[in-house]
């Protein structure tokens, strides 16, 4: 059991790494990373630009906060991110140049409420970048975490998959242009880099 554990670790380690290289390149000015997981990117965020990360593990949280306390502008909330109460809580920032969705998206059952409070905090001339798995990258992902997770009961909580089609119809409904979609990770993974509707890239 702690081998398989072990192994899940490094496998998981390694795919969330790979997932995190086609965003970099994304991140200009402000920064909001919803569902930021460790943070890893915050530490590509320009030293003088905000970057805010929001994700509904308290004790992750928690921890995020005091290996960055000593950085004013690196902020952490704890925050169930389909719920519009515990969003509204971060309306003191004003707008973000950048918002990361780095594999959130699939998770959600009701994706609507993310994407109105995108629209509400991205800057006219901002960037939102999401990540969400194929439906064979789904397929992969559920058979590893079947396999290697020491977890007695399997989970692997998706709700719905997106293809290129689907997501460009939902994104659109929130006034949002894909400038830029590819696919990564031998086409696991793919990458909506979106603006606003009446701006360029």
């Amino acid at each position: 059991m702690r081998i398989r554990n072990r192994l899940w670790l490094v496998v998981g380690s390694y795919i969330r790494k790979k997932r995190y290289e086609p965003v970099r390149p994304w991140l200009k000015g402000n920064v909001l990373d919803i569902g930021c997981g460790p943070a890893y990117l915050a530490r590509f965020v320009e030293a003088n630009r905000t970057y805010v990360g929001i994700d509904g593990k308290e004790e992750l949280i928690e921890t995020l906060q005091k290996n960055h306390r000593d950085l004013s502008n690196r902020k952490f909330h704890c925050i169930n991110i389909e719920n519009e109460n515990e969003l509204s809580m971060l309306i003191s920032y004003t707008s973000f140049n950048t918002i990361i969705l780095l594999a959130v998206i699939e998770h959600l059952r009701n994706p609507k409420i993310i994407l109105s409070f995108c629209k509400k905090m991205l800057a006219d001339d901002g960037t939102l970048v999401l990540t969400t798995p194929t439906r064979g990258g789904d397929k992969i992902g559920s058979l590893l975490y079947k396999h290697l997770s020491s977890k007695k009961e399997f989970t692997f909580p998706h709700v719905k998959i997106y293809d290129k089609r689907s997501l460009n119809e939902l994104l659109e409904s929130y006034n949002f242009r894909v400038d830029i979609y590819s696919k990564f990770e031998y086409g696991m993974n793919q990458l909506f880099v979106c603006s606003k509707k009446g701006y360029e890239l």
